[in-house]
């Protein structure tokens, strides 16, 4: 899903499919501005999801103000391996 321009529509409908998920493992969304409600939406998905081991949020536009809520949802993710968020 890199460099789509995915709005907040589109950050709605994966975080949606994060939440949903079983077999969703690795996530790229690199490269498309999600400003921080998109963020919020995708950060928050992962405190349900048990599967997801790499995301990439590198350069969507991430930004110290989520930074408490990426520290959150991984305090909840025990799955997750890597982040990419520079």
């Amino acid at each position: 899903m890199r460099r789509n321009k995915i709005g907040y529509e589109g950050a709605k409908a994966i975080s949606l499919m994060i939440s949903e998920s079983s077999s969703l493992e690795s996530i790229n969304l690199s490269d498309n501005h999600l400003k921080k409600e998109g963020f919020t939406l995708i950060i928050k998905s992962l405190k349900t999801n048990k599967y997801i081991t790499y995301l990439n949020l590198k350069c969507t536009g991430f930004n110290s103000i989520i930074n408490n809520e990426i520290s959150d949802a991984l305090s909840k993710n025990q799955k997750l391996e890597e982040l990419n968020i520079s």
